[in-house]
């Protein structure tokens, strides 16, 4: 097959009978296909893709076909110019265009209108109004009463409007500006004007069988709150039995519930806890929901394989089913174990993956692209994260983090006598069944669109300070060694700081607002109190370098400290202390000033005082310790 530049009077019938502008004409790469017909152009879908389309009046079967190539379910997303929460869906190539022309986004199935499914599943997660700009006929109508259906039914919504065509006779947008141009009227405001938001369910205007499945008009959701109230303490009361403590388990609720909460980037939560802490026996609460998906360990490229499918081994890409799952590893200490390669590509991806869209190109398989948006919960060993935990701040903190902290011998005894109770077995099946049962309600609420708690404005303030100071504590703090000489000619090396990189604080407001709306929710609240603030500033505090957070509790108690008394509360080196000291000074956490007796000061150990900076005083000194700050002895590491 030949192409070449469009004809005259191919450039006329487009331009005339079509309403493309010639800019958009350009802009798609529009050519003529030789050797097929006069009346024939070529569309290029991709650069060895291409859709032939028929001229004027032509038999229905002949009206287009593909070339030889790799077929796409979409057409149109290609050509946008700028990022858009709207959406026009549209039957053919060139009505997309003349929409597209129009700088509307866009895009069309590319085998017809019964393939609306697999193009909307490529539309982008931001995307929160669908315009249904199908053609004025039968199955353009019950086309759109079953894409109301779909979204009516899906786990987060959007919403749909689309072309009522009411007293036009014209069949699809192209007749519709067609018909403006000879009218001398403005084609954008006619069809704007036919747009509206897609019926009541009881109103919608679709095949019987479509109609009978939505549901009844005025039936609305009883409050959250209505719902929760008489069952929060019976679950927790469950939990307690089995050694789970209340806020760990409405915290791993409430990042179950971020998927349903937000399109884009629900929470990813890492439980931090040494072995045999309860940790993977807390996330197996969740084990038997229907759409959660629990994996004990990863491999080395979990989420898209690269290897090609034959009829005797197929290929399961993880990525493919975890859209708008609860997406659970049991372990990845093991995997952090691994290579720093390995774990590096695999910190890599998922941090590409966190933001709802993945491409990865293979020479076998071409390039394949996901869209998934998913909460996720892990559990590793504190010894597994410090390994990679400079890393993981470097490319971006994606995870909030829920530490279990030391038991004290008392609790340690109550929790052993309790494992040689009676009854120990079934407790912990009664505990997964509670919980089980209590998601499932708070989910299918929250996907009848029910009232959702709303963040008072005092509460509002309190959490953008708490994202400031949480971008602030997962800084990175670069060093070098600097030598010099002295005054007496010997040489003496010091550490310097050679770069910072502080993230901003637009990512922690979104976990935290996230986070605090789940947590009202499983409370049965309508209004986010100081209580879920106080979960908030704990999980903050246990969301930073583990090193940082044991020495911020030392101000739980003292107003000021030298690395000298830290170090000896903390029961640490000094050297170690004074380091974690200075990058929270670097980060603006800290502020230090030096002691007044400066004879008494050791050489090797400047008695500088540390305390708070003012703005973040009240997150650091508060009434409790944070969920998991533990006080492990060390050496000087």
């Amino acid at each position: 097959m030949m192409f070449s530049s469009l004809s005259d009077d191919t450039l006329r019938w487009l331009t005339d009978e079509r309403c493309l502008s010639t800019e958009i004409i350009k802009r798609s790469g529009l050519q003529e296909a030789e050797h097929y017909g006069k009346c024939s152009i070529a569309i290029p879908h991709t650069p060895n893709s291409w859709k032939l389309r028929r001229l004027g009046p032509c038999k229905k079967h002949e009206k287009w076909q593909f070339l030889p190539g790799k077929m796409i379910d979409a057409y149109g997303m290609g050509l946008w110019i700028v990022e858009k929460t709207e959406v026009y869906l549209t039957e053919g190539e060139l009505d997309c265009l003349l929409l597209l022309g129009c700088e509307l986004n866009a895009v069309t199935p590319t085998t017809g209108v019964k393939s609306c499914d697999t193009c909307i599943n490529t539309l982008p997660l931001y995307m929160e109004s669908l315009v249904l700009c199908l053609d004025n006929d039968d199955a353009g109508r019950e086309e759109c009463a079953r894409i109301a259906l779909q979204e009516l039914k899906s786990l987060k919504p959007v919403k749909i409007r689309y072309v009522t065509w009411r007293g036009r006779s014209e069949k699809d947008v192209s007749e519709l500006a067609l018909a403006c141009r000879r009218e001398g009227v403005d084609f954008l405001g006619i069809l704007h004007s036919l747009i509206e938001d897609y019926p009541l369910p009881t109103t919608i205007t679709a095949a019987p069988d479509v109609r009978s499945e939505l549901p009844a008009i005025g039936v609305s959701p009883k409050p959250v709150e209505a719902q929760t109230m008489s069952t929060i303490e019976s679950v927790l009361e469950t939990t307690r039995k089995v050694g789970h403590i209340d806020e760990h388990v409405e915290v791993v609720i409430a990042a179950y519930l971020s998927k349903e909460l937000v399109r884009k980037n629900p929470i990813w939560l890492l439980i931090v806890g040494p072995p045999s802490s309860n940790k993977t026996e807390l996330v197996s609460l969740l084990r038997k929901i229907s759409d959660v998906i629990m994996i004990d360990a990863l491999t080395s490229n979990p989420f898209v394989s690269g290897s090609k499918e034959t009829k005797q081994e197929k290929v399961f890409d993880l990525l493919a089913q975890l859209h708008n799952s609860c997406y659970i590893v049991k372990e990845y200490t093991s995997f952090f174990s691994q290579s720093e390669e390995t774990v590096k590509k695999l910190l890599g991806d998922m941090t590409a993956i966190y933001d709802g869209n993945f491409a990865k190109h293979s020479p076998v398989r071409g390039t394949i692209t996901y869209n998934a948006s998913f909460s996720h919960i892990g559990c590793v060993t504190p010894e597994g994260l410090r390994k990679r935990q400079q890393y993981m701040n470097m490319i971006g903190p994606r995870f909030l983090m829920l530490r279990y902290r030391a038991l004290s011998e008392l609790d340690r005894d109550v929790a052993l006598e309790n494992a040689w109770g009676e009854g120990f077995e079934e407790n912990i099946v009664e505990a997964r069944r509670a919980v089980q049962d209590f998601i499932v309600l708070l989910r299918d609420n929250a996907r009848s669109n029910g009232p959702r708690p709303v963040v008072p404005r005092d509460i509002q303030a309190r959490i953008n300070l708490l994202a400031k100071f949480t971008a602030r504590t997962r800084g990175i703090v670069h060093t070098e060694k600097d030598t010099f000489k002295d005054e007496e000619g010997e040489e003496v090396t010091h550490t310097i700081t050679a770069d910072v990189q502080i993230e901003e604080p637009f990512r922690a407001l979104s976990q935290f607002r996230t986070l605090c709306i789940g947590l009202a929710i499983a409370r049965g609240k309508q209004e986010v109190t100081q209580a879920e603030y106080a979960t908030l500033n704990r999980v903050a505090l246990d969301s930073m370098p583990q090193n940082r957070a044991d020495v911020l509790t030392v101000f739980r108690t003292l107003a000021t400290v030298t690395a000298k008394e830290a170090a000896i509360k903390l029961e640490r080196h000094p050297k170690t202390i004074r380091r974690h000291l200075e990058e929270l000074v670097t980060l603006g956490v800290l502020q230090k000033e030096k002691e007044g007796d400066t004879e008494t000061q050791i050489i090797a150990f400047p008695a500088w005082r540390y305390r708070p900076v003012d703005q973040f005083s009240s997150i650091i000194c508060g009434n409790k310790p944070s969920l998991g700050v533990s006080v492990p002895r060390d050496t000087n590491s």
